[in-house]
Formats: C-alpha cells, structure tokens, sequence
C-alpha cells in the first residue's frame, strides 16, 4: 500500500478493499487481475497503482482489512465475565455464522487466503489480529479453569487449540462444499433434518465431554 491510500477517505478506501476482495473471493487471487479490481470498484487503473505497487500488494492490505472486521464483529463480546465458557464458544460459532451470511466475500476471501497456493504470503501478513485471537481463547481457557469449567489437567494453550481448531472448521464448512460434507459426515450422522442449530450443539458437547473437569471437586480445590 502507497502513502497516497492512506490520504483518501475512508469511505473510498473500503469501497476499494471491498471491491477487491469481492473479485478474489469470487475468482480466487491468481485468476483475478488488476482490471476485474478496477471494474469493481469503479477506479482507473491509473489510480490503483498510485493506491498500490501491485496486485500482491493490494491482497495483503485486503487480508489486514478483512481480519480486523471479522475480529472486531465475532470477538468482542458483551458481559463476557457473565458468561461460561461454553456459552461464550456458542456465542461465537452464532456469531461466525451471522458473519458469513452478512459478509460472504470477507468470508471467502479469508478462507482462501489460508490455501496451501497462497503459503509465500503467510510471511508478509500482519497477523495481530490472528495473535489477539489466540489470546482471546486462551485467557478464556484460563478463566474456565479458575471458575472449575475446564479441566486443570489442559494447558491454556493445547485446550485452546482445540477449541480453535473446531470453530475454525465450523467456519470453513459454511463456504465450502467440502468441509461442509466433512462436517455432515462426522456431527450429523447422516440425518437430513438436522440444523446448523443442532450442529453447534453438538460441537458444544463434544467440547464439553473433552474439556469439563472429570473431577470438580479436585479441579476446584487446586
């Protein structure tokens, strides 16, 4: 991103990213290209490389712009002491849920973004908003461990892996065919009057078979 992006109004510059993140999510990055952008956001090609060195350059900032917006909508959450853990993790997966039907391009595109094709950008993004993530879930960890809701025997970090790693599936099944049917598979049971209702639930008491302290007694006295 050039200096000059930064001096237009904010109103443009989201016009922009929302543009091009629309066109990547649509044809992916590596079939989308700096005129289908342009067309879609009503600029001259002229201008976007006044806005930005290259096609590279503008997908980072779209990542950035995009991880910012996701993180600000599906984790802030109100009277987050008031709640358990598991009532905070069914929060989100609604929340993720709501996002993805409000925001599918957002969706999408950060979805490609983690592709194997799309690894030598990895290096080049500005993941603290991925890093507040990982505290999010952690510090959550910690907090349904001194409340007796999770088990004392898991570190805050492998506890959270696993949390992240079933909303971050639940998630990707949302767009994808494929995840979805891996979903349907394992959580659905093969019963086609299942709703996405039913799956979160199931994805709660799974997380909670795994994590809940098999002595409450112990967990709270330690």
């Amino acid at each position: 991103m050039k200096p000059l992006f930064q001096k237009i109004s904010k109103e443009k510059q989201n016009k922009i990213l929302g543009a091009a993140i629309k066109v990547f999510a649509d044809r992916g990055y590596y079939d989308a290209n700096v005129e289908n952008i342009c067309t879609e956001a009503n600029i001259a090609v002229g201008s976007f490389y006044r806005y930005f060195g290259n096609k590279e350059d503008l997908c980072i900032c779209a990542y950035n712009y995009v991880i910012e917006v996701m993180f600000n909508v599906v984790y802030q959450i109100d009277n987050y002491d008031d709640k358990t853990v598991f009532e905070v993790i069914r929060e989100l997966l609604h929340r993720t849920q709501k996002f993805y039907l409000e925001h599918s391009s957002l969706f999408l595109f950060y979805a490609n973004i983690w592709t194997p094709a799309m690894n030598h950008f990895v290096p080049k993004l500005n993941i603290k908003s991925e890093n507040e993530i990982d505290k999010f879930w952690i510090e959550l960890i910690k907090r349904g461990q001194a409340k007796g809701e999770i088990d004392k025997i898991f570190s805050p970090e492998s506890a959270a892996y696993l949390i992240d790693s079933q909303t971050l599936l639940f998630s990707f099944s949302l767009g994808s065919i494929y995840h979805k049917e891996r979903f349907d598979a394992f959580l659905q049971y093969g019963l086609p009057n299942q709703t996405l209702e039913d799956v979160i639930e199931k994805i709660i008491h799974t997380l909670q078979l795994s994590l809940a302290p098999r002595n409450p007694t112990t967990n709270r006295a330690a």
